[in-house]
């Protein structure tokens, strides 16, 4: 084991505590019986306690498409650790829709009276991201609208809802969220 802050660990199992907050990558290199070797890394983000983290938006960037790809650029002010959400909405139901690589599905959802399918994918933003294209493919031509948010300071998205309105009118109503951690953030 190594926690990226120079501790080091052994054994099947670890247990460690970071000195100071921040941002750092662990890893555990395993060797079995044959001598063979596999190394994983995750990133690890480690608040102080006694500091409340402050979610801010960044930016955003959108895009609609009629086509079997839809890009959106990510905007150049991005930084590395921002959170950042990608919404995807169809018009076709039939379509199988693939997200970009290095993204987590966070939930999708469609409606057959809407006749649209809505998905959401998250990412931990890198060096890299900032001003790079982010595809969405489709398995056919649809018209597809995507929006990629962007907020410092989120750790993760911890609850979430996607709901489809079904009925053509001017106001929208945000679903209910049930958030269980204390001093989280609303985003609608």
């Amino acid at each position: 084991w190594t926690f990226g802050d120079g501790a080091t660990a052994t054994g099947p199992t670890a247990e460690h505590t970071y000195a100071a907050a921040g941002s750092y990558t662990a890893s555990l290199t395993v060797t079995d019986d044959a001598a063979a070797v596999n190394t994983k890394t995750a990133g690890v983000s480690v608040i102080d306690p006694n500091q409340t983290p402050t979610v801010e938006f960044r930016a955003a960037s959108s895009a609609n498409v009629n086509g079997t790809t839809a890009r959106v650029t990510v905007p150049a002010s991005v930084a590395t650790g921002d959170q950042l959400v990608l919404l995807t909405t169809v018009n076709n139901l039939a379509n199988t829709v693939t997200g970009p690589a290095g993204w987590t599905l966070l939930d999708s959802a469609s409606d057959t009276t809407a006749t649209v399918q809505t998905l959401a994918w998250t990412k931990r933003a890198t060096a890299g991201d900032a001003g790079s294209s982010v595809a969405v493919t489709n398995s056919a031509v649809s018209k597809t609208a995507v929006q990629l948010l962007a907020y410092s300071g989120a750790e993760s998205v911890s609850a979430h809802q996607v709901a489809i309105d079904t009925v053509s009118r001017a106001e929208r109503t945000t679903p209910l969220v049930p958030v269980a951690q204390p001093g989280s953030r609303l985003i609608a």
